[in-house]
């Protein structure tokens, strides 16, 4: 129903066919026809106009918060440093955990028995 008077009917068998302003586009001349066609080109290129107009809005709705989202991001956005360590101790020397190897000293050769 885009173009005024441009309508679909049905035989009695259920096929389809197209009259415009209640004559069969079959029976209508060159001239009538090319006018169909061009209100017929004109209103795709409206629609399609439409569609493509509403697809950029979208985008660019998306893109805005988008673009405000990472701005509410950098504005809250808490420097985070890593951690600073206090320098070494000096190192001071520490007692052995194991006593330091000393050889053992030969028993005392055993005393003789007096009879």
């Amino acid at each position: 129903n885009f173009i005024v008077g441009l309508k679909k009917e049905f035989k009695e068998g259920g096929s389809p066919y197209y009259t415009y302003k209640g004559v069969k586009l079959q029976i209508l001349d060159k001239e009538v026809l090319k006018k169909i066609l061009g209100k017929i080109q004109s209103e795709v290129a409206r629609i399609n106009a439409d569609r493509i107009s509403k697809q950029i809005e979208s985008i660019q709705q998306a893109q805005r918060t988008i673009a405000a989202t990472q701005q509410a991001a950098r504005a809250s956005a808490v420097t985070v440093r890593s951690p600073v360590l206090p320098p070494n101790p000096p190192q001071t020397p520490r007692a052995p955990t194991t006593q330091p190897y000393v050889p053992r000293t030969p028993p005392p050769p055993p005393v003789p028995q007096r009879r």
